[in-house]
């Protein structure tokens, strides 16, 4: 055989070649992703009647996002969850498109994370779709999704399929129940506030108030001292500010009878809302429980909320957000030195 002819035999064989992937991804690509392209194309006429969610992984982690009357609720804390993260949750699953497909070999699943979550050692994290009305059911949707593939792109499978594929967008998806709450707890500007009265885990009680609203800043009561002592406005800025947008990390039950509060302050608006705060330490973690909301006139309303919000449960904030509120008298007008 002449060297043309050997020419001409590697290109045909190379032609065969390039004809045989193609048609393995076109038919791929009929199998897997239909004519849209999506995942789940079918999940779209669903999307209002899904009622729960729940998400899981090998190490036990798990969050179970229920529909309710009243809205969104993480099952394992008993408490609203955010119905944002929710619904951009459902739009992403929705709009997940297949790429291309990785591999079919339940060896490799491992490498893409995609290994189903039965196992504390497993990287797959398996999201359940179930629909209303099918109580018992199985799930209508599940995914068992997997690493990151950049900032836009996942690798997942279909929990009852055995291609691993490459999907977009990629979804935020976290077992973590604390990750779907909503975390807003109360939100009060330092200028609605009239006076607070603490009592700390240690040293003496104070309290800071002043008359209107107009005043520029807050007085200190005398303690035992013959006049009242200048407080620091760096640090009263602080504390005042410590109530707006006031967000939690975590919730759960509060005890019964509820633990012995470390420290407590009280909280006093000019349109009559006052909050009676609690402090607790757990380890180093800082939680507060907020025992009573009353108010009077136009903050009668704001009181029934935030009573509703907040009864039988106690928050967990940040530590330096929880020492910012329960501050020490010394913090707050340190003394002055010894002549």
């Amino acid at each position: 055989m002449n060297h043309r002819a050997l020419v001409w035999l590697a290109v045909a064989a190379a032609v065969v070649a390039l004809a045989a992937v193609w048609v393995d991804r076109g038919q791929a690509g009929r199998s897997f992703a239909g004519q849209s392209g999506k995942l789940w194309p079918e999940l779209a006429a669903q999307l209002n009647q899904i009622e729960q969610i729940r998400i899981s992984r090998g190490d036990g982690s798990l969050v179970t996002l229920q529909r309710t009357p009243a809205g969104w609720q993480v099952k394992e804390r008993s408490y609203a969850a955010d119905a944002g993260k929710i619904r951009k949750l459902l739009l992403d699953l929705m709009a997940l498109e297949i790429l291309e497909e990785k591999t079919s070999d339940p060896q490799r699943y491992a490498v893409l994370g995609i290994d189903a979550p039965t196992t504390p050692a497993a990287a797959g994290t398996l999201v359940e779709l179930f629909v209303a009305g099918k109580t018992g059911a199985p799930p209508a949707f599940a995914l068992v999704a997997g690493k990151s593939a950049g900032s836009r792109e996942i690798y997942a499978r279909r929990a009852a399929d055995r291609p691993g594929l490459l999907l977009r967008p990629a979804p935020v998806i976290d077992a973590t129940p604390a990750r779907w709450l909503d975390t807003a707890l109360i939100d009060i500007k330092p200028g609605e506030i009239r006076q607070l009265q603490a009592t700390p885990a240690s040293g003496a009680a104070w309290t800071l108030g002043r008359a209107a609203a107009s005043d520029a800043g807050l007085t200190l009561d005398r303690g035992t001292a013959r006049t009242a002592p200048s407080p620091d406005q760096n640090v009263v800025t602080g504390l005042l500010g410590s109530f707006t947008s006031l967000a939690f990390e975590d919730v759960r039950a509060g005890a019964t009878p509820p633990a012995p509060a470390l420290e407590r302050l009280q909280l006093q608006t000019f349109d009559g809302l006052t909050l009676d705060i609690a402090g607790l330490h757990a380890g180093d973690k800082r939680w507060v429980r907020i025992e009573a909301a009353t108010g009077t006139g136009a903050a009668a309303g704001a009181a029934e909320r935030i009573r509703q919000l907040v009864t039988g449960h106690e928050f967990e904030i940040p530590a330096w957000k929880y020492d910012a509120i329960f501050r020490k008298r010394d913090e707050i007008a340190p003394p002055a030195p010894r002549s």
